[in-house]
């Protein structure tokens, strides 16, 4: 058929694809560029190892393999120019078992690393890993499969991988799995490190409590640029799912077994503590000072958690305490390497991340520095306007306890009672309307978009610093000078208050009315 332009051919074939004549995969060794193979569909194996000058045939050494047999993919590892794998398959002959062979001496001779019943589908692909080279990622009609062993066994990955057909796959030089199936999409399997390490040590890991594992570099990115075309694509371009921009962390926490014999209490409270802890992380700048702190939901076996990439925040003041004892986020941390720490109830690890400027920016640390100190500026201001909002909030709370006992029914001086109603009443007036100034009434319904508040301009001033990581532009430095000017305005007007708080509660404690305790 190869002569059909010359001869015509036998049939004309004007509506099927040419049949074992066809080269499937070329592979060169990427430690000897003269040895070649090649794959075709007709079962063929041929090498050359003078750079394709001449070739000899193999096929008659994958044994078990039914001739005829098509072999798409030929892979050559990258640590030993001896070790070769070979796919093949089947299937359009109605036979599903798979077919997976590997040379340790150069296509001398072959052994078949999987038989029928090792796996689900038959093979497509394979990777070795360029790092350890035990750890084998194979492709298969159903689904992806992992080898920590050199093929001996194998183990079917399932977290967020449908079992579709995985036609293709290469280890990104970052440490990523990249995969590519028959019209299902790609996928990506981020941070290889934990299946190394694996490797590495085999099931004895799995005997540690706690493990975190090296984290691949981070990067500090600054802002998502939208690609070109239609703003509102709908079902006009496939969109995936995004990488989190966090520093991502992969975990392993070992599961309890529970024992036959009796524990003494201590154990099981131990035990139990361990169970329904969270996982907390620790970030430490290079000086050694804890710069973050962050809590995960956890479970035993393999977690993962992102580290934000920032630092700790101050949190703004607000009507409802917050449920969750969490600190926030606050600015984005340096570039430079850091500290980790994580700990699950009673265990703990620990580990380092390089965290790097984003590639896109230029950074100047000079720059950066600056900003962290304006930060530091407006969250000091956001503090000291907290602290004010939670006085508030603890002389409202003396003001009821006060009211609850009924003073006025009691035996007490009459212009006692006078004056503690008065200045509660005066109060709690002043108290309203500064209240109003910092932040919306608790019971506000319906929208206010006209008064400028204390929590806005502290809002506007936080978004505007957040924006740029260098020093504050006009608009980030107006808002931050209106901030201050309006907290500078309001504790003026609170100063009073609390000095006459102060007066009313010494009196009430010398009265023996109640025993009220000096506000922070």
């Amino acid at each position: 058929k190869q002569k059909q332009a010359k001869s015509g051919g036998l049939t004309i074939d004007a509506t099927r694809a040419e049949n074992f004549t066809s080269i499937l995969c070329i592979e060169q060794n990427p430690l000897d560029s003269n040895v070649l193979w090649v794959g075709t569909d007709d079962g063929r194996l041929n090498r050359s190892i003078d750079g394709g000058k001449t070739w000899t045939e193999h096929s008659a050494s994958l044994k078990g393999l039914p001739k005829g047999s098509w072999i798409p993919q030929i892979v050559s590892s990258k640590s030993n120019r001896e070790v070769l794998y070979v796919v093949a398959n089947n299937y359009r002959r109605n036979d599903w078992k798979p077919y997976l062979y590997m040379s340790s001496n150069g296509g001398k001779t072959f052994s078949r690393l999987v038989s029928e019943g090792d796996l689900e589908g038959y093979c497509l692909s394979i990777q070795e890993d360029p790092v350890e080279s035990k750890l084998l990622y194979l492709g298969t009609e159903q689904g992806l499969w992992i080898s920590i062993d050199k093929g001996y066994t194998w183990s079917k990955f399932r977290n967020g991988l449908p079992a579709v057909s995985t036609m293709d796959m290469k280890v990104h030089p970052e440490g990523d799995l990249v995969l590519g199936t028959f019209g299902r999409a790609a996928f990506i399997l981020d941070d290889l490190e934990p299946l190394r390490q694996l490797a590495r040590e085999g099931e004895a890991m799995f005997s540690k409590d706690l493990i975190l594992f090296k984290p691949p570099t981070a990067y500090q990115i600054m802002g998502i640029k939208p690609v070109s075309g239609p703003r509102f694509a709908g079902d006009s371009e496939f969109k995936g799912q995004n990488k989190n921009f966090g520093a991502m962390l992969s975990l392993w926490i070992r599961e309890l077994e529970k024992e036959e014999e009796s524990k003494d209490e201590e154990e099981e409270k131990k035990e139990e503590k361990t169970k329904k802890s969270k996982i907390e992380l620790q970030v430490f700048d290079e000086k050694g000072k804890l710069t973050r702190t962050q809590k995960f939901s956890a479970d035993t076996g393999f977690n993962r958690i992102y580290w934000d990439r920032r630092i700790n925040g101050k949190r703004m003041y607000a009507h409802e305490k917050p449920k969750e004892k969490n600190i926030p986020g606050g600015a984005m941390a340096k570039p430079g390497t850091y500290g980790l720490k994580v700990s699950y109830g009673a265990f703990s690890d620990s580990n380092s991340v390089v965290l790097k400027p984003d590639p896109r920016i230029d950074y100047n640390e000079k720059e950066w520095n600056d900003w962290h100190m304006t930060l530091a500026e407006a969250d000091s201001l956001k503090q000291i306007a907290k602290k004010a909002f939670n006085q508030m909030r603890e002389v409202q709370e003396g003001m009821k306890s006060i009211n609850a006992v009924k003073y006025a029914e009691m035996d007490l001086d009459i212009i006692l009672k006078q004056e503690i109603s008065d200045e509660i009443k005066s109060m709690s007036e002043g108290m309203k309307k500064i209240e109003d100034q910092m932040i919306l009434p608790k019971d506000f319904t319906g929208y206010d978009h006209v008064t400028v508040r204390l929590n806005n301009r502290m809002g506007r001033m936080m978004n505007y610093l957040y924006a740029e990581q260098n020093e504050p532009n006009s608009n980030a430095q107006v808002e931050i000078d209106g901030a201050k000017k309006m907290l500078d305005s309001i504790l003026a007007e609170l100063g009073p208050i609390l000095e006459k708080w102060e007066s009313l509660r010494k009196k009430v404690n010398e009265a023996n009315l109640m025993d009220l305790e000096a506000i922070d």
